[in-house]
């Protein structure tokens, strides 16, 4: 029996060792300054007319954002520029609907 359970534990203990024998290589990520941000829109109407047809994602929008911080010198103060990229397809429909005629 002791020859059995020490056989079992010698078998584990070469397999565990085995697995550690090569490092696993990370992928590089790309170091990108400032900041990337994505907005998902999913409002949706409280009480909307009938002829106001919408789906499950409501109003339909997405947002892409990219910000980076420029310093003044060594001061506390920066300028944030964004370079931003929207997609809105409810925004033209709610619009048609909500707005009244003139004549």
């Amino acid at each position: 029996m002791k020859k059995i359970v020490s056989l079992v534990l010698f078998v584990l203990v070469s397999i565990f060792s085995f697995g550690q024998d090569e490092p696993v290589k990370k992928t590089a990520r790309p170091n990108i300054p400032g900041t990337f941000m994505v907005d998902i829109g999913v409002n949706q109407a409280i009480n909307p007319p009938s002829t106001w047809k919408q789906g499950w994602w409501g109003s339909r929008t997405v947002n892409l954002y990219y910000q980076y911080s420029m310093r003044f010198g060594r001061s506390k103060f920066s300028l944030n520029p964004v370079l931003a990229l929207v997609w809105s397809v409810g925004s033209l429909k709610m619009a048609q609907h909500l707005l009244i005629p003139l004549s």
